[in-house]
């Protein structure tokens, strides 16, 4: 286990010594804007609250006093957060005319519900294929080629697509292709051969490869280029959040289980669902721009 670990050092020294020697100096001007700590903590606090009581669930069950505190305990501290950012005198996590911006919400809402694919197809494919069909480690994780080929493959013509359909279009057909992936791969429970897989990881694959670069751009050009930076620091942050939480809720879900297959199908059938109400977000409250250059 160590070494497995271990192999990722030698790949971060490289990337590391890459971007040294590639990357030009972009020392940024000085700054007077203020952390918001107090946002910080809050949401952290909130979601670590919330991620505890769906990791005591397997254990305690729902109604457990600690998991029933634990969860008001981030409802609550999510209240603060949402108290604080228009109060705070630092420069708030999320400004108020971005938290008021109904389009950037709903690209933020979409991020959330669509990051828990990702994440959970990652974990839970090589789980499946060294457990259930008995691959070695190696061959777990060349088992998801089919979904990385597929996403570079896609992700690297998404730009003309996004330039020709708009975001709207891109983001329901993300959605729709991740939950078509999800739901083709919750059936694990009958499937003996890896090839079986193959469908569901393909679908995965053409999903995320329209998902990944759309969902920036569209949050970039809803806030302007004035705020790209503040627009792609936010989704990334929303990716985080929805990967983290879409952990533990799958993490419960299987480990409530009986069987690792029935567990993996279950939590995969509740992503597929999740994939389908951002399908539904991304058709009603997506703006759908063909292109900027036809608005200059």
């Amino acid at each position: 286990m160590a070494l497995d670990f271990f192999i990722n050092f030698p790949i971060a020294l490289a990337a590391m010594l890459v971007g040294w020697k590639v990357i030009e100096d972009d020392k940024p001007a000085e700054s007077k804007e203020k952390v918001d700590y107090w946002g910080m903590v809050s949401l952290s606090i909130s979601l670590l609250a919330l991620m505890l009581s769906l990791d005591f669930v397997i254990d305690v069950g729902f109604r457990s006093p600690l998991v029933i505190g634990l969860f008001s305990a981030s409802v609550m501290f999510f209240l603060v957060f949402a108290w604080v950012e228009p109060h705070t005198q630092s420069d708030p996590l999320i400004p108020s005319d971005v938290a008021s911006n109904w389009r950037f919400f709903a690209i933020g809402v979409v991020t959330l519900l669509l990051s828990v694919t990702f994440v959970s197809m990652l974990l839970y494919i090589p789980q499946f294929l060294i457990k259930e069909l008995s691959f070695s480690a190696v061959w777990s994780g060349a088992g998801l080629l089919p979904v990385m080929i597929t996403y570079a493959v896609v992700s690297y013509i998404a730009g003309w697509l996004y330039e020709s359909l708009g975001a709207r279009l891109i983001l329901a057909a993300a959605a729709l292709f991740l939950g078509l992936g999800m739901f083709l791969l919750s059936g694990l429970i009958v499937h003996d051969r890896y090839l079986h897989l193959v469908p569901g990881m393909l679908s995965l694959g053409v999903g995320l490869g329209l998902y990944f670069p759309t969902i920036t751009t569209t949050a970039v050009t809803v806030l302007g280029p004035a705020r790209a930076s503040l627009a792609a620091a936010l989704i990334y942050m929303f990716q985080i959040i929805g990967g983290a939480i879409g952990l533990a809720m799958n993490t419960t879900v299987v480990a409530m289980a009986p069987e690792l297959s029935e567990g993996i199908d279950r939590a995969f059938t509740i992503n597929a669902c999740l994939a389908a109400a951002a399908l539904i977000v991304s058709l009603l409250f997506v703006k759908g721009d063909v292109s900027q250059k036809e608005k200059i």
